[in-house]
């Protein structure tokens, strides 16, 4: 489970054991392991980045889709599985989503097309099937 602590600053730090994010006033490490499931407690989360750490595996919890002011998801080079959920539509303010070099299955989610906002998606590197929803190439 994560380790909770107070801070007075932003940041992000990150080593080879150990990713930090903070927000305003909480700092939440983790190294291996899953994402915790109430990973959607964090309401006000902008920017969730956790990529590079293969000791982190499990599926995406389900209160992930629960962050909707979440601008920035980074997943990016860990060991996660499963498939990602049509309550990606939840997150209408993504604009950078990198779930690359994981191992995800299953087909892109038609819902990502609610996603309005979003600028770059990175699923390369999975073990994706399927087509592309035709609504990706309506996002502006």
């Amino acid at each position: 489970y994560p380790t909770w602590k107070t801070w007075e600053y932003f940041a992000l730090r990150t080593t080879k054991s150990v990713a930090a994010f903070l927000t305003k006033s909480q700092c939440w490490r983790i190294s291996t392991g899953e994402i915790p499931q109430n990973v959607g407690a964090m309401k006000n989360l902008e920017n969730l980045k956790i990529s590079g750490h293969r000791g982190l595996v499990g599926t995406l919890p389900p209160s992930l889709f629960e962050l909707s002011n979440l601008e920035f998801l980074y997943l990016n080079g860990n060991s996660l599985i499963g498939s990602v959920s049509e309550n990606i539509r939840q997150l209408t303010k993504l604009i950078d989503f990198r779930i690359n070099d994981n191992s995800f299955n299953g087909t892109i989610p038609d819902a990502i097309q609610f996603c309005q906002e979003l600028e770059i998606l990175d699923f390369s590197h999975n073990d994706l099937s399927g087509t592309l929803p035709s609504g990706l190439f309506e996002l502006s």
